[in-house]
């Protein structure tokens, strides 16, 4: 039998489930996508809050690229760097603000 997380055995654990954080299809399906590769549990409920009566692409990248600020100046590394790169998700290639121009 393993041990619980430790550092000599560590188990990596992702979240499974589904949330339904926008009614946008094709946005909650990319907000989803990008909580399961952090697994921190107030992202589901921050990224709702954040989005909520959001209808359009620029104003969601405004509200993502805000939140991965903020959590960086929390020092959420790995949340900020996944709420900017959701932002990024949603902007126009010709972006100056895309990583990928």
């Amino acid at each position: 039998m393993r041990d619980p997380v430790t550092s000599r055995s560590p188990v990596i654990s992702f979240p499974v489930e589904y949330h339904e954080l926008h009614p946008d299809i094709s946005v909650n399906f990319q907000m989803n996508r990008f909580y399961s590769w952090v697994g921190d549990e107030s992202m589901p409920t921050e990224m709702r809050e954040a989005a909520a009566g959001v209808h359009d692409y620029p104003t969601f990248t405004e509200i993502f690229l805000d939140l991965g600020d903020k959590a960086l100046a929390r020092h959420e590394t790995l949340k900020g760097a996944y709420h900017l790169r959701l932002a990024e998700f949603f902007l126009f290639t010709k972006d100056l603000r895309n990583s990928s121009t």
